[in-house]
């Protein structure tokens, strides 16, 4: 193999190496934005029984102080 051919082949392997390398990388980012919309709803769902959840609760203890302060 001449010093050419094998420059060449190297610079061939360096080229596609990194076609490879932006190809993966730009599938695993839109994988992960896939992944980050779900939780975002998700997370949006969790929020608002969270509020309902802290509503009750607050709700809770100000009926007890009422009954309480009515004693």
């Amino acid at each position: 193999m001449s010093g050419t051919t094998m420059a060449f082949l190297i610079v061939a392997v360096v080229i596609l190496g990194s076609i490879i390398s932006e190809h993966l990388k730009k599938q695993r980012l839109q994988h992960s934005n896939g992944l980050d919309d779900k939780s975002e709803g998700r997370i949006r769902e969790l929020e608002e029984r969270v509020a309902v959840l802290e509503k009750l609760a607050t709700d809770k203890r100000v009926r007890l102080a009422d009954e309480i302060d009515s004693l």
